[in-house]
């Protein structure tokens, strides 16, 4: 029974996240993402139903989400960083240090149309639950959805 525990728990390897990243850390056969690994999130997501995944509040979710969004920027992608509101998105700029070349928006401003018109990219959402993301999914069909956190 214990094992089955741990294999539930366990964060599955997608060779391909591995690939794209360049990552060499571990070998080829390996199942399980190393809980070293800088693209743990990334796996996680992935893995996830519809690319969200629940955390309790106070668990560093905006930091790491923060992390990932810089650094996907960082590789001249286009990205969008989706809060719940505007205030949200602005103390994320400010307080936890999200790229000036991470563009972060509201779910309403989303709902308004906001991304049309813009170069397709990544979308990772902060504070935005599935049924939300659900309603919202007619607004990102150009963008990659990489996923996000909600409590």
């Amino acid at each position: 029974m214990q094992v089955a525990d741990e294999r539930v728990s366990a964060n599955p390897r997608k060779i391909l996240i591995c690939v794209q990243k360049g990552c060499t850390k571990c070998d080829l056969i390996r199942h399980e993402v190393p809980e070293e690994s800088e693209y743990r999130i990334l796996h996680l997501l992935e893995t996830s139903p519809n690319g969200i995944v629940w955390k309790p509040r106070q668990s560093g979710k905006t930091t790491e989400l923060v992390a990932m969004a810089n650094k996907m920027a960082e590789t001249g992608y286009p990205v969008y960083y989706l809060t719940f509101n505007l205030d949200m998105a602005h103390h994320v700029q400010k307080m936890y240090g999200l790229s000036k070349s991470v563009k972060a928006i509201s779910k309403h401003q989303l709902a308004r149309g906001h991304l049309r018109g813009l170069a397709p990219g990544f979308l990772i959402t902060d504070e935005v639950g599935p049924s939300e993301m659900d309603e919202l999914q007619g607004e990102v069909y150009c963008h990659h959805f990489v996923g996000g956190y909600y409590s």
